[in-house]
């Protein structure tokens, strides 16, 4: 499986890399029947992911920071631990803007 990560918004800073990122408690990943592509449901809505979101979203799990999921990402497809990094925050940056992830401390 290829991955690509593009940066699209600010600069990641330090506290991103802390963040725990999580599913909104309205999403929900599961594997398209017809196409065998894992997409993220939510109300009244389907997303067909790409490799690189599927494989974040997967590490998505209250637990791990957004730093151990690049790191777990950049050993896994042997890229730069720097650009997966920022892929990581850009990322979840434009899912947390959509409501469908949250960071595990906020309410």
């Amino acid at each position: 499986m290829r991955c690509s990560f593009h940066l699209k918004n600010k600069a990641a800073n330090v506290a991103d890399f802390a963040a725990v990122p999580k599913l909104s408690p309205y999403a929900r990943l599961q594997t398209d029947k017809v196409s065998g592509q894992l997409v993220l449901v939510f109300p009244e809505t389907v997303l067909v992911l790409n490799a690189t979101g599927a494989e974040i979203l997967k590490r998505c799990d209250g637990v791990r920071t957004m730093q151990q999921i690049a790191e777990e990402l950049a050993a896994e497809f042997d890229a730069p631990l720097e650009t997966i990094s920022h892929g990581v925050v850009d990322y979840l940056r434009r899912m947390r803007e959509r409501n469908l992830v949250s960071w595990q401390n906020e309410s």
